[in-house]
């Protein structure tokens, strides 16, 4: 609308005419050929040109940037907009997920976290493996002689990690949620010609998760969502958001305790985790950089946005939460 106002002023101005007496009758002539009217409308034809090409690339971005939310919000991939596993996986669906993971509120935390420790100072690596196309990723502010429990395991069983130590004295002071983010894709642009070809990222939270069984086939269990990103499962609609709570119940009616999903990790291609990386980072830039801000309400309002190609693991095939409803899907 504005622009075509814009094109009706310049049209206006060059040809709306008006009588010019000469020494022998009367000429038409537009306004702005009149010499006494050259300069100013000159200046106003070339600002509202001005602002015309910044309309069109206005116009042009948010287009693109529709069109892309359009191509990923599409079903590009193997299924319907409305995902579920076969019945089959439902009906014998059991608990194999590789990784554990106890974050505040878990009703089985201290004994979990006890296995994790134990499993540590076993110093045996006979109850894991990890998958050579999978590097695992943590970002913590701990001293350099300091290791949390999930890096020891992943030094115990041989996998391929980075543990991403942040000077809080400096450029990283404290502790914020955005650390989660920024810091990955950072590392992720500079390390992206020494990883894998064809490989996968896995970040999860560093203090209260653990590798406790056989990842090798952790690819294959990622690839059976047919998704480009997948995020850990919870039973905690956390923060409590009607919203959030709704879409997630809507999107996987089969599962009664893990349908809700946690920002403690999550899984994807290295090209796919930068691009979603960017996007969960924009929430935050959008948002004035709060210190404040949530990484799990930003992740919700990222799979909302995204699904299917953002899903939760809801059959726990990569993590699970250590709650008495383990065993429950």
């Amino acid at each position: 609308f504005e622009l075509s106002l814009l094109v009706i002023l310049i049209f206006k101005l060059t040809y709306d005419q008006t009588l010019i007496p000469t020494n022998d009758t009367l000429v038409k002539m537009s306004k702005c050929a009149r010499p006494s009217h050259l300069g100013k409308c000159g200046l106003v034809i070339i600002s509202l040109l001005f602002i015309i090409i910044i309309q069109l690339n206005m116009f042009w971005y948010n287009s693109s940037s529709s069109e892309l939310d359009q191509a990923r919000m599409s079903p590009g991939i193997e299924h319907e907009q409305d995902w579920r596993p076969s019945q089959q996986a439902i009906d014998n669906w059991q608990n194999t997920a590789p990784f554990l993971h106890c974050p505040r509120g878990s009703d089985r935390k201290s004994e979990s976290m006890q296995k994790l420790n134990n499993l540590v100072a076993s110093n045996t690596s006979s109850f894991c493996s990890c998958p050579p196309d999978v590097t695992f990723i943590l970002v913590t502010n701990m001293a350099a002689d300091k290791s949390p429990v999930s890096e020891q395991l992943y030094q115990l069983c041989g996998c391929r990690y980075v543990h991403i130590r942040l000077d809080n004295q400096t450029a990283w002071p404290g502790w914020q949620w955005s650390y989660k983010v920024t810091p990955v894709i950072q590392w992720l642009e500079a390390s992206w010609a020494s990883l894998p070809e064809n490989s996968y990222l896995m970040f999860t939270d560093a203090f209260d998760s653990g590798l406790i069984g056989d990842a090798s086939d952790l690819v294959q269990r990622f690839l059976e969502y047919d998704c480009e990103l997948l995020g850990m499962s919870t039973v905690a609609d956390w923060p409590p958001d009607r919203e959030f709570r709704l879409f997630e119940k809507e999107k996987y009616p089969w599962s009664k305790c893990r349908n809700h999903l946690s920002a403690g990790a999550w899984m994807a291609s290295v090209s796919n985790a930068l691009f979603y990386l960017k996007i969960w980072e924009d929430d935050w830039k959008s948002r004035g950089s709060d210190s404040k801000w949530n990484d799990q309400m930003a992740f919700r309002r990222l799979h909302r946005r995204f699904y299917p190609k953002f899903k939760v693991d809801t059959l726990a095939r990569v993590w699970t939460r250590c709650d008495s409803g383990m065993d429950c899907i």
